[in-house]
């Protein structure tokens, strides 16, 4: 399915849109779930691939992205964003975590590092301090 992410100005998706880069259809659907039970707007992605090719320049929002997807690791999709100019906040959300990939997600400029299964006010928690601040400034 080929969908395009609006860009800016009036075509440009609401406020808040949190993006899910996860290969796994059940974590998706449950952080879809909890993102919209925020009143928040989600939009989500099986790999990096995926999120590159629909994306356009997001306005306000944040990413949330598993470490281990199938064609590009969490950490490649944030250094391809930062690659991109694109300075959406990044939440890395693992199950095969360990302390030098948080590390590195968190010195490449992660807002935050969850191991799953994740706290769900905590994650709401952060997505909602990271919306509320939009695109994070450089």
């Amino acid at each position: 399915m080929s969908r395009k992410i609006p860009v800016s100005g009036a075509e440009a998706d609401m406020p808040g849109t949190v993006y899910v880069i996860d290969d796994d259809e059940g974590v998706r659907r449950s952080i879809e779930f909890l993102i919209r039970t925020m009143g928040l707007e989600v939009v989500s992605f099986e790999t990096g691939s995926e999120f590159f090719d629909a994306i356009g320049q997001p306005v306000e929002g944040c990413v949330l992205i598993d470490l281990m997807l199938p064609d590009m690791n969490g950490l490649e999709i944030q250094r391809e964003l930062t690659r991109r100019g694109i300075t959406l906040p990044v939440v890395i959300i693992t199950g095969h975590g360990d302390e030098t990939a948080r590390d590195k997600a968190i010195s490449q400029g992660a807002a935050g590092y969850f191991e799953k299964p994740c706290r769900p006010a905590e994650l709401q928690n952060l997505i909602q301090r990271l919306v509320g601040c939009g695109a994070r400034e450089e």
